[in-house]
């Protein structure tokens, strides 16, 4: 049975980039989560945007920490599936036509995962996997690019659930109603809110 662990923002590099408090962050991934995915039997990790903080620039600090703390993740649970959607802050420019400037880009780059075939980074494109639709950032904020998800993917029936970086709680009934019944896990806000009736997930 698949079962999977679903991460909010992490924002590396918060509080000016503070080293003390990216030493909190560290010690979380490396102690709460390695141990929720140890004790839990997950098999598939997914992290839900903004794993960075500065959108227009990366501290070299933190950019070399966060990669090592990551690389160490998905080295230890090398049978897990790692799952990194691109939310508002791992983009340099909220311009789309941009979006090829982000974070994953830029910390990790194209050898990461080669050498991790356990990850995968959605930045530009939404990607179905197994019944779940990862979208990044771009594809919840443009109602265009949402409107044709609906034309591409049979929600209820090949997409079972989704995946975001997105303000639940602003979203519209018709758009609600359009994925018909497919439960949404999304970060961005910062605050736990659960629509029970609407499944909808802000984590």
């Amino acid at each position: 049975m698949s079962r999977s662990l679903v991460i909010g923002d992490m924002h590396f590099g918060i509080k000016s980039n503070n080293s003390i408090w990216f030493e909190y962050q560290n010690r979380f991934v490396k102690e709460q989560i390695a141990k929720a995915i140890e004790e839990k039997n997950i098999t598939k990790v997914v992290f839900l945007g903004d794993l960075f903080d500065i959108r227009y620039s990366v501290n070299q600090f933190i950019g070399i920490e966060a990669k090592r703390t990551i690389t160490w993740l998905v080295d230890k649970f090398k049978d897990k599936l790692f799952l990194f959607l691109a939310g508002n802050h791992d983009y340099y420019t909220p311009n789309e036509d941009q979006q090829e400037y982000n974070a994953y880009e830029l910390v990790f780059g194209s050898d990461f995962i080669k050498c991790h075939p356990n990850v995968k980074f959605i930045t530009k494109d939404p990607l179905l996997l197994d019944e779940s639709l990862y979208l990044p950032w771009y594809y919840t904020e443009n109602p265009d690019h949402f409107d044709n998800l609906l034309y591409n993917f049979k929600f209820g029936q090949e997409v079972k659930s989704i995946y975001c970086h997105t303000d639940l709680t602003i979203w519209p009934g018709a758009r609600i109603t359009a994925l018909r019944g497919c439960p949404v896990y999304s970060g961005h806000i910062h605050n736990i809110m659960i629509d029970e009736d609407n499944k909808l997930y802000n984590l």
